[in-house]
């Protein structure tokens, strides 16, 4: 609240209504206005900000469950060995189209990694295929 300060003599008379009601009244519903249209802003944000995150993390979770029965691709059937290599393919696009400031690191590391997986099963799937 904005006061004038009067010296009248060697008094201080404090006025409380320097601004007027009006102004006053405009200003508070302009701060209401906006407060509210930045608690709007900030929902949506927060609403659709971490959808994109997830799914930026999802190939993540996808790698580690294609990827986990590396130690034991002798045991898994044919038909397993196929659908995984399918879901590395898949993947690799995933990978191809990450975006962001890691994104690079990203690609380089996991294609690398997803390849010596694609190409174990394969190798298994192989000698599968010639033992049969």
């Amino acid at each position: 609240m904005v006061c004038a300060i009067i010296k009248l003599h060697s008094h201080f008379l404090i006025v409380k209504d320097a601004i007027p009601k009006r102004f006053k009244r405009a200003a508070m519903k302009n701060i209401v206005l906006i407060t509210f249209i930045n608690l709007l802003f900030l929902c949506f944000f927060h609403i659709s900000s971490p959808n994109g995150s997830y799914a930026q993390q999802d190939w993540k979770q996808e790698y580690t469950t294609v990827c986990a029965k590396t130690q034991n691709a002798m045991e898994l059937s044919v038909a397993e060995l196929k659908d995984r290599i399918e879901r590395c393919d898949k993947l690799q696009e995933r990978i191809n189209k990450l975006e962001g400031p890691r994104a690079e690191t990203e690609k380089k590391v996991f294609t690398k990694r997803l390849k010596m997986c694609r190409g174990l099963y394969k190798y298994v799937l192989d000698y599968k295929s010639k033992e049969e």
